[in-house]
């Protein structure tokens, strides 16, 4: 299945992505920015433009109680990689970014503070640390939000790291991968790390090995989820010389055919799992051509991999 197929499917079937979560329509409108860009299509440039306004208007309404802080962050991190990827411009968008600084860095405080961070929180501190960090590169080193960021930053990873690592098993090893990911996002920010911190980081080529080991593993048993999810961490170009990359890409479009020609048989109450899926491998073969470049894309690390 082309992609013209796939953003045509997409596009009439755009009003069940209205109905889900921010994940999947934000993950629609990635996709449709993308898809013109690469086709020079106005036409999905311009609806993927409506379908995010769509988003703004919602998530910005003058009713308090419909705003949710991690839907915000969750927007606020797609709005600086769609603006880093110049798939629109806005005088707005700064203006617009700087509530969410906002709204994060409270977040973050608020679930530092709890007693215990369980594990749905941990994602939560991820996700806020993940948009602090791209966000911190546009703070002045003097300015307030620099410095209150700073402090998050590194808080929420002591936090995060606080205890043993372990990766008996891809769930584990996957929130580890995107814990050594923030590490590696503060090294470049040349923040500097306590000592335990600089142990947890040196395990990252260890664990991109194991997600590598993961990644074969998921691709011999036609688990594409995993595949695209740990794909995303392999490091070593050498070692993907095992995989035929083209027959891997064409297996991930066949899956998408299949699950397309069967959603007249899916149960009405799975459709919504099922459009996350296509979303998810939509998404993805995009890079087809630029398979290296999706370990530098951390919107698709960090905000798809809560699509499903």
């Amino acid at each position: 299945m082309t992609n013209h197929n796939v953003a045509q499917f997409l596009l009439i079937n755009a009003d069940v992505v209205k109905s889900m979560g921010i994940d999947s329509r934000l993950a629609l409108t990635h996709y449709f920015f993308k898809y013109a860009e690469m086709y020079t299509k106005d036409l999905y440039n311009n609806f993927a433009f409506d379908f995010l306004e769509d988003i703004l208007s919602e998530l910005f309404s003058d009713e308090e109680e419909k705003k949710d802080a991690m839907e915000l962050i969750k927007l606020g991190y797609a709005l600086v990689d769609f603006s880093k990827k110049k798939f629109f411009e806005s005088s707005d968008l700064e203006e617009i970014l700087h509530h969410i600084d906002k709204v994060a860095l409270k977040e973050g405080d608020i679930v530092l503070k709890s007693p215990t961070v369980e594990k749905s929180a941990s994602r939560d501190l991820c996700l806020i640390a993940m948009y602090i960090a791209i966000r911190i590169a546009y703070f002045d080193k003097g300015d307030y939000f620099y410095q209150a960021s700073k402090q998050l930053l590194l808080a929420v990873c002591s936090r995060l790291f606080d205890g043993e690592i372990l990766f008996n098993n891809k769930e584990e090893l996957l929130s580890v991968l995107e814990y050594a990911e923030l590490l590696n996002t503060l090294d470049r920010l040349n923040i500097e790390v306590n000592s335990t911190l600089k142990k947890r980081e040196a395990l990252h080529p260890e664990l991109s090995k194991q997600a590598n080991q993961f990644f074969l593993k998921s691709i011999t048993a036609k688990d594409f989820k995993n595949a695209v999810h740990f794909s995303l961490f392999v490091k070593d170009i050498t070692e993907l010389s095992k995989v035929n990359m083209d027959i891997y890409f064409d297996q991930i479009g066949g899956e998408i055919k299949d699950v397309i020609n069967n959603m007249e048989d899916v149960n009405r109450n799975e459709i919504t799992e099922i459009m996350a899926y296509v979303l998810l491998l939509a998404n993805y073969v995009l890079y087809r051509e630029d398979f290296m470049d999706l370990g530098k894309d951390i919107y698709l690390k960090v905000v798809t991999a809560d699509i499903i």
